[in-house]
């Protein structure tokens, strides 16, 4: 049977929700921003029949998408932070927040950026611009 937690660890995990939380914010900020901006880019690029503003909407979803992989891949490491100090708490230095000993092969920034709700995001405002700017330099 698991032990009751002292005042300080439940703390702790209150930070560590804090930071997950902030990272979650942060993440659901570029998604936001990226629908926003590339949907701006793109129609601009429509109506001026400027190509480049497309292929620049292009750049801007692919380093937004870098952006929001870093931001869920350092979420899903600060949710095993949680779920250490939730489960075994004398394992864990009190109020630390360091986490390079949690990472593992699914927290790498591959993963991550190619799981399916990233490719739903990014992909389709990526491919839309490379397509409205490719037809702008055919037409």
């Amino acid at each position: 049977m698991p032990t009751e937690l002292t005042d300080s660890e439940i703390r702790h995990l209150g930070m560590i929700q804090d930071v997950i939380k902030r990272l979650a914010d942060n993440s659901f900020s570029v998604k936001r921003w990226t629908l926003v901006a590339v949907g701006a880019l793109i129609a601009l690029a429509v109506r001026d029949d400027t190509a480049a503003l497309a292929f620049v909407g292009v750049g801007l979803a692919v380093a937004f998408w870098g952006l929001d992989s870093y931001y869920l891949r350092q979420e899903r490491i600060f949710r095993r932070l949680y779920d250490k100090v939730r489960t075994e708490p004398s394992s864990v230095e009190p109020f630390a927040m360091w986490t390079p000993g949690l990472v593992s092969s699914q927290e790498g920034y591959k993963p991550v950026m190619f799981s399916i709700t990233e490719l739903l995001t990014y992909a389709p405002p990526a491919f839309g611009g490379l397509i409205v700017g490719i037809y702008l330099i055919l037409y």
